[in-house]
């Protein structure tokens, strides 16, 4: 059964991802006949040098690709460890009379903070990675 936070984390992500792909999507379709017209012009101005900075730009290619795999997989556990986080604070809800009997708030505090204080690193290493991979 999936809480109400559950779906809304859900739907957040999944809308975020399509607003970013449906901005993006006539690059991707322009992107190929630029990049071919631009070396075809290049190769005619200044000949076969030009295939320096074409693979220059390959190269940049192929680390954008492993970047953007890179910061997927990072966000895809962020996504996880925040489920985990909305998961376990519905489960202190539900249960707060036995953990304030009990007096095991400090207990269920630190691994509130633990799974928080993970999603923060897995923010943070994706920081790293640029405005454009996130």
């Amino acid at each position: 059964m999936m809480t109400t936070g559950q779906v809304i984390n859900l739907i957040s992500n999944d809308v975020q991802r399509l607003d970013k792909a449906l901005c993006y999507f006539p690059d991707i379709i322009l992107a190929p006949f630029a990049f071919l017209a631009g070396n075809a012009v290049l190769f005619y101005l200044v000949g076969w040098s030009a295939l320096v900075g074409t693979s220059y730009l390959l190269l940049i290619l192929v680390y954008q690709f492993y970047g953007t795999r890179l910061a997927a997989n990072l966000r895809q556990r962020v996504v996880v460890l925040a489920d985990k986080r909305v998961q376990m604070i519905n489960e202190i809800i539900r249960g707060i009379r036995t953990i304030k009997v009990c007096s095991w708030e400090q207990y269920f505090g630190n691994l509130v903070s633990e799974v928080r204080g993970l999603v923060k690193f897995c923010h943070l290493r994706l920081s790293f990675l640029g405005g454009c991979y996130g």
